[in-house]
């Protein structure tokens, strides 16, 4: 589905200058204790600002083109109100200030998406989960205006 990127890299440019959000799947990941870990540049290891919104999706290992299964999201838990996340977030797991606005699906073989959007950044990362529940990150990407 081409939405999700058209509407990503659109909201980026309409920030205006962004910053570039780094995530990643933390080191040491399985299917059963996922984390993503995410940062800007200069920001260390601490919180990110305010208006993070997390997803996870399935996609197809073989094309960007195919639809995506949401399995997992957090958003601010009050509209206009939100809050600082961690730099670490485990799957599953709705950090203070956020609610889940897609419950956590158990994580099956097959390739996921994880994207991270902000009022001025955003990334994303694709993953595979292997037939033994490991995990092997695939690509990663970042931007902003």
């Amino acid at each position: 589905m081409k939405a999700w990127g058209f509407i990503i890299a659109s909201l980026a440019a309409l920030a205006g200058c962004g910053k570039s959000a780094a995530i990643q799947v933390a080191d040491g990941s399985s299917a059963a204790q996922l984390t993503f870990a995410v940062t800007l540049p200069g920001s260390g290891s601490g919180p990110l600002p305010a208006g993070q919104v997390i997803t996870v999706a399935q996609t197809s290992c073989s094309s960007h083109e195919a639809p995506r299964r949401t399995v997992w999201s957090i958003v601010p838990a009050v509209d206009g109100q939100p809050a600082p996340a961690p730099a670490q977030i485990r799957y599953g797991v709705v950090p203070d200030g956020f609610r889940a606005g897609v419950a956590a699906r158990p994580l099956e073989a097959g390739c996921y998406e994880s994207r991270v959007l902000g009022r001025s950044y955003w990334g994303w990362v694709e993953f595979q989960v292997m037939d033994d529940g490991s995990v092997r990150e695939r690509t990663r990407s970042s931007g902003g205006s």
